[in-house]
């Protein structure tokens, strides 16, 4: 399927078509969201196809960062809302993500 301005977000069937389609439309590549998400190029991939269950904490950061509702990603039944989240940069996602691992990793430590 070809991703671009004229597809339909309801012709997206699956979560990795919808994965895709996101990452595509903002102009990332797997490798950007790889590190975004502390993943391998290929834990990317295999989300893209569907081959690798997306756990939860990845699909809620993948929405504020996509900026639409989390069951659009995991359903497709919500119209994408990209105003809600407009004023998230995607460098603040970064920001973000590194903060929640680094929370994550004191957390193990105590």
């Amino acid at each position: 399927m070809k991703y671009d301005e004229t597809t339909n977000y309801n012709e997206l069937s699956t979560v990795g078509e919808r994965l895709t389609y996101l990452r595509k439309y903002y102009g990332y590549s797997q490798k950007d969201i790889s590190i975004i998400l502390d993943v391998t190029q290929g834990t990317v991939s295999k989300y893209e196809v569907g081959t690798r269950p997306i756990p939860t904490e990845v699909i809620d950061k993948l929405a504020v960062m996509y900026k639409v509702p989390a069951e659009f990603i995991e359903q497709g039944i919500e119209k994408p809302n990209v105003e809600e989240f407009q004023w998230i940069s995607p460098e603040d996602i970064v920001h973000l993500s590194n903060f929640i691992n680094s929370l994550k990793y004191l957390k193990k430590k105590l």
